[in-house]
């Protein structure tokens, strides 16, 4: 995995908008021209086994930070 962090350039958007949008945009299957993208996506830690628990749990996490 490659993981690059990234700077909140934008102060327009909710930082639930971010995390909500950045989770949707890894989980696609899809890209924008229709190729594949995914070819697995898993997660650890999480007391919850459903992605959209899941992303509720990372939303909430965010937007207790500073």
């Amino acid at each position: 995995m490659i993981v690059k962090k990234l700077k909140r350039t934008s102060f327009k958007k909710s930082k639930s908008a971010m995390i909500g949008g950045l989770v949707d945009y890894i989980l696609a299957s899809h890209d924008d021209a229709g190729r594949d993208k995914l070819a697995f996506a898993g997660s650890r830690n999480f007391l919850t086994s459903t992605v959209a628990a899941q992303k509720k749990k990372m939303i909430s996490l965010a937007e207790e930070s500073i």
